[in-house]
């Protein structure tokens, strides 16, 4: 890794700066205990029949890492892969998620719901639904707090192209994501409706000693994706790297105990040789290998790492997903904003293969004229 990136403002960020971001991100954060707990003896306390109950009571805490993509078919716009990371109870677990079933839902926004969308991407937005239920739901999440701007998603995309690092990955090097730090945060959804959803999440959350999580994502650009998949044979293994490898960027000794969970990606069912290669100082050893999840654990026993099927219903990896995607989606809306000004009346594409060649051939030749080599705005695969 590089010991220091260019941002797209053209300010080095040092690699000393960007670890204490991350560092920040992994930071303990202790639970206190509600009053009426509070008032329980010590002496109830040592009657709890599970250790992890009083785990809990010493202050020790966990962290719950989830992580997705967004971008990875399309042969337009960049590939984004996004990780969200909850701080909860040491004892808090998977099937505990549902306890906050009242509080995540995989519906559509609706003004004065009592519920924060938070789903697979692929469920809250499409072109035809907008990004206003993907917005609501993940600036709530992020605990965005308005009047005052939304900065959690800037701050999380100065990151990202931070920790993406060098040439060719900083995406804003292409002329149509000039103004893409311009764009109003947030783009559709009411700032007080932001603040609303925001608080509520922020109160079911605490009485389950949940946090509101932090997210950070790294951006793969067009033309650094291709030289990454040239390089290492297919985006298969560019997507596991890079996933892999900003969980790792997350990990600090702060929790007694970390658990990842990452979407499975296409049909691998074997991933000790990248976690050896994006992790090499852990040592793991396979737990579980199945058709529906493949699970690895360190040799300390403290860090747990899930490869699901399905994996991007979990919300940890939900959010993580809605992430990548709504940071896409203001990309594209830059890239088809840019390519209407060159070309007046040309249709909008979000990047897909059958679309994809459609839209190429009606830039092609104006990118040429504007001396845009295909492999700066064309994936391969």
């Amino acid at each position: 890794m590089e010991d220091s990136w260019k941002a797209s403002s053209g300010v080095k960020l040092n690699y000393v700066d960007l670890a204490a971001k991350t560092e920040l991100v992994a930071t303990c954060h202790y639970w206190q205990r509600s009053p009426q707990k509070s008032r329980e003896s010590d002496e109830d306390s040592l009657k709890k029949s599970e250790s992890g109950t009083a785990a809990v009571r010493r202050g020790k805490r966990k962290q719950i890492i989830g992580a997705d993509e967004a971008g990875y078919g399309p042969n337009l716009g960049p590939l984004l892969i996004a990780a969200s990371v909850w701080d909860v109870p040491v004892d808090f677990n998977e099937s505990d998620f549902d306890n906050l079933i009242s509080l995540f839902a995989a519906k559509p926004y609706r003004p004065d719901c009592k519920h924060i969308p938070l789903a697979d991407s692929k469920k809250l937005f499409s072109p035809a639904k907008g990004l206003q239920t993907l917005e609501t739901g993940l600036l709530a999440m992020l605990g965005e707090k308005p009047p005052t701007d939304c900065q959690s998603w800037r701050e999380n995309f100065e990151a990202g192209i931070a920790a993406s690092g060098g040439e060719g990955l900083n995406a804003c090097e292409m002329p149509w994501y000039d103004n893409l730090r311009n764009q109003p945060i947030p783009a559709v959804q009411s700032k007080e409706e932001v603040r609303r959803l925001s608080e509520f999440a922020e109160q079911v959350l605490s009485d389950q000693g949940v946090e509101l999580p932090q997210t950070r994502f790294y951006l793969i650009s067009e033309k650094k994706f291709n030289e990454e998949v040239t390089k290492l044979g297919s985006k298969g293994q560019l997507l596991s790297l890079q996933t892999l490898r900003l969980v790792a960027d997350l990990l600090s000794g702060g929790p007694d105990e970390i658990e990842i969970f990452c979407d499975r990606q296409g049909g691998r069912k074997n991933y000790m040789p990248v976690l050896s290669e994006a992790m090499p100082e852990q040592w793991f050893q396979e737990v579980r290998i199945s058709t529906e999840r493949c699970t690895y654990r360190n040799m300390l026993g403290n860090l747990t790492i899930h490869f699901s099927v399905g994996g991007d219903s979990f919300p940890p990896t939900a959010l993580a997903s809605m992430m990548a995607k709504y940071t896409r989606e203001r990309m594209m809306e830059a890239f088809n904003s840019y390519w209407a000004e060159q070309i007046p009346g040309i249709k909008a594409t979000a990047g897909y293969p059958v679309d994809a060649a459609r839209f190429r051939s009606e830039i092609e030749s104006e990118a040429k004229e504007l001396q845009l080599s295909p492999e700066s705005w064309w994936r391969m695969k």
